[in-house]
């Protein structure tokens, strides 16, 4: 590395290039005062970070929102066939599942045979 140039000015020798001492400090700090912006603009409370995670979770609750929503229409579908004058709905879900019946009727319930369903000796 070759030793700084020099010049002459006024009788007196100056480098060339050289930055005084409180220039290098005010440089410094600034840079040191950049670099603690950028911090606290990424993993500071409210920086880019923290608003991707709330971005993300806002995105989530949005996912799980559309899907109760959905349930909520379905739910909401199957209530308006119930509800439907002259429909038999509500009377196959009570004779399907909780085995209801009309007084006087007669239900018959089919078992099958021990070979008919494949779990019995005859299979």
């Amino acid at each position: 590395m070759s030793p700084p140039r020099r010049r002459v000015e006024e009788g007196r020798f100056l480098r060339v290039g050289t930055v005084s001492r409180s220039a290098r400090t005010r440089w410094w700090g600034l840079a040191l005062g950049l670099a603690l912006l950028l911090y606290l603009a990424l993993f500071g409370q409210g920086g880019w970070l923290a608003v991707h995670a709330e971005a993300v979770a806002v995105e989530d609750l949005e996912r799980e929102n559309a899907a109760a929503e959905r349930l909520i229409e379905s739910l909401q579908a199957r209530q308006a066939a119930y509800d439907e004058p002259g429909s038999f709905e509500l009377e196959r879900v009570a004779r399907e599942r909780y085995r209801m019946q009309r007084p006087g009727e007669e239900v018959l319930h089919l078992v099958p045979s021990p070979g008919e369903d494949g779990s019995g000796p005859g299979s």
